[in-house]
């Protein structure tokens, strides 16, 4: 992993504006659990490209980690790049239902959508936000 860095390093010292390189740092500190240097490279990737999906995503699921408010726009911004990702709108569902107080009308909405683009949708969470069965056909 220390030679991977190394690269992800180098090519960010030759195109310090090249998001991809952020972005591969990013997922490299995330697989390292360190969640703060993933938060900060994916942040730079997004200085690169701001309309970068998966780091959107990547950034909105650490932050909602960490129960930072940062999330909800991360991960909304990542639904509304990749519009037929069931992971994302899943991801948000779960956000938007642990949320105090809890928006389990946005809940449901874009769990249901999820469950429409075949994301498998845990059966208990589909439970607590009050999914009936309808909604996951």
């Amino acid at each position: 992993m220390r030679e991977a860095e190394r690269c992800f390093r180098q090519a960010i010292k030759f195109r310090p504006h090249d998001y991809s390189a952020y972005f591969g740092l990013g997922q490299l500190f995330e697989k390292q659990g360190n969640t703060d240097a993933a938060i900060e490279a994916y942040e730079k990737s997004l200085e690169g490209n701001a309309n970068a999906a998966l780091a959107h995503y990547c950034l909105g699921t650490l932050y909602a980690q960490k129960q930072d408010r940062r999330a909800l726009r991360h991960l909304t911004e990542a639904v509304r790049l990749m519009p037929d990702s069931g992971q994302a709108h899943n991801n948000l569902a779960v956000l938007y239902a642990s949320m105090e107080p809890a928006q389990l009308g946005l809940a449901r909405q874009y769990a249901r959508k999820a469950l429409l683009l075949g994301y498998g949708v845990d059966q208990g969470f589909q439970k607590q936000i009050n999914l009936s069965e309808e909604d996951s056909r």
